[in-house]
């Protein structure tokens, strides 16, 4: 907040983004001389909440996007360079998360490209995080249904509210 000095009792706020604090925080840098520059420090605060002018449908799209770009980088280099099933899981439920699709477990490992018992240490793993749950298939006990946690999709939102808003 800053103080007007021709009107003392007007407040005004200023919300800048992430690339706007960069600018101004290279710009004061060029302005003192680095050499004589104090360390200039703008904390960059993650947003507590994803925008609210951002669509979840833009947010998946980003993610959707970043799934793809990731099944083309596997068909191009080796997969043992790159390793996120995690990642690649989370991406995957997210993404079918606003068409309201279901995914089964087999669906969601061969999704993450990874091993059956690769992909399965994974998933336990991220249903104790609570990031994921599994709920029983109504007719096929052999398998179960795999989607995301109100935990994890609020996490998503955040994290692409800020890559979309970006442009990253």
């Amino acid at each position: 907040m800053y103080h007007d000095a021709e009107d003392s009792d007007t407040e005004h706020s200023v919300k800048l983004s992430r690339a706007d604090i960069r600018a101004a925080k290279r710009l004061l840098g060029l302005l003192i001389g680095s050499e004589h520059a104090p360390a200039v420090e703008l904390e960059l605060e993650p947003a507590a909440e994803p925008s609210e002018t951002l669509s979840r449908q833009a947010m998946v799209d980003r993610a959707r996007d970043e799934f793809g770009n990731r099944r083309r980088r596997l068909a191009i280099f080796n997969s043992a360079i790159f390793g996120e099933t995690a990642w690649d899981m989370l991406l995957a439920l997210y993404i079918l998360d606003l068409s309201g699709q279901r995914q089964t477990v087999g669906g969601l490992v061969k999704a993450s490209g990874a091993s059956m018992t690769t992909a399965i240490r994974w998933l336990n793993f991220l249903v104790a995080q609570d990031l994921v749950r599994r709920d029983p298939h109504p007719t096929d006990l052999r398998t179960a249904f795999v989607s995301l946690t109100p935990t994890a999709r609020n996490r998503l939102d955040l994290y692409y509210s800020g890559t979309v808003a970006r442009g990253v």
